[in-house]
């Protein structure tokens, strides 16, 4: 877990769609566009951003959902898949970050912006469907390639090409893939779960799941 620079490659925001999938018709936000414009980051996520389902997405806790641009290779050397950034419906495509080397309550600061990771995100169904591939969500799962999300501590700008840069580590042995480990194997390591819910920066609904 050595890295602690990073750098924004595709910044987007999207709009609220209505799409067809596994037998039901349903709203969403997840197809985001990538902009070269600066773009706001609030306390509950970035302007021009929407969520469809409010119960599950954005909010406080998960005002900024990031993916690691190194995934995308890996999606493509192990599985083929040409996914481009951006396919998992994240804000920010960050360069050099990753879930073993982010860990619960970091913070980061871009420009002005310091931002607090919260939890590891927890894809539900609708990405088998925006990826056109049954499996998806059992391979990200698999993999733990979730991407994670932050809460906002500053608010300011953000851009395309800035620099993330780790402020303060807090829990340095619970990085995101440790995170998402537990909850995968929740049953089966009580103990790990004691502990985890101990940490204060974890999200409110990480620990109810738990």
């Amino acid at each position: 877990m050595s890295n602690t620079k990073g750098k924004i490659v595709s910044l987007r925001a999207g709009k609220i769609v209505t799409m067809q999938g596994e037998n039901k018709v349903f709203e969403t936000a997840y197809f985001k566009k990538n902009t070269d414009l600066k773009l706001w980051l609030g306390k509950t996520g970035i302007d021009g951003d929407f969520q469809a389902d409010k119960k599950y997405h954005g909010g406080s806790e998960k005002a900024l959902l990031a993916y690691a641009a190194s995934s995308y290779k890996i999606w493509k050397d192990k599985y083929g898949f040409n996914f481009e950034n951006g396919s998992f419906g994240e804000n920010i495509t960050v360069d050099g970050l990753d879930e073993e080397s982010v860990c619960l309550g970091d913070i980061y600061k871009i420009g002005d912006v310091l931002i607090e990771v919260s939890q590891p995100r927890q894809p539900c169904w609708k990405i088998n469907v925006a990826l056109n591939n049954k499996d998806m969500l059992k391979n990200t799962l698999n993999e733990g390639r979730t991407g994670w999300y932050y809460r906002v501590l500053n608010e300011g700008y953000l851009q395309n090409g800035m620099a993330i840069e780790l402020h303060k580590r807090i829990n340095p042995d619970w990085s995101i893939k440790k995170a998402n480990d537990v909850m995968k194997n929740k049953k089966s390591n009580p103990e790990a779960v004691e502990q985890i819910l101990k940490i204060g920066e974890l999200s409110y609904e990480w620990k109810r799941d738990l």
